[in-house]
């Protein structure tokens, strides 16, 4: 599905986002890439109490999970997520334009992105999920 479309769907969708996120998403961390690319709002979503909750991958310290249990860890421990919403579609379709905001430079405070070796560094946490989407 091309950008315009998910956006327009999205928008159409009433009552898309049950509940906002708690982020400031001009304070997320930028993590460059293995492949010179940056990531910020990479994201997942999971069925979490009636609720599909989307969950950012890239978190505070300059972490980038590539693990849906350390996402899911990470939201356990700190409550921070990008939005809940009814269910998968509205989650992805949210991610989605998240995603698309970034890249044209909606929320872009100028910062360098941080690297740790140049490789995503992943947090070992041990929870049982589902992740039902993954973006980057």
């Amino acid at each position: 599905m091309d950008p315009l479309t998910q956006q327009l769907l999205l928008r159409a969708m009433p009552s898309h986002a049950k509940q906002e996120g708690n982020i400031d998403l001009t304070k997320q961390p930028r993590v460059l890439n293995p492949n010179g690319s940056v990531s910020t709002v990479d994201s997942m979503s999971f069925g979490l109490d009636g609720n599909e909750v989307l969950l950012p991958s890239v978190v505070q310290g300059g972490f980038h999970l590539s693990n849906p249990d350390a996402v899911l860890g990470e939201y356990l421990r700190t409550g921070r997520y990008l939005g809940k919403y009814p269910d998968p579609l509205s989650a992805d379709l949210a991610g989605d334009v998240l995603h698309q905001d970034y890249a044209r430079g909606r929320f872009d405070t100028g910062k360098p992105a941080l690297s740790v070796n140049n490789s995503p560094i992943e947090m070992m946490i041990n929870h049982g999920t589902s992740a039902l989407s993954t973006r980057k």
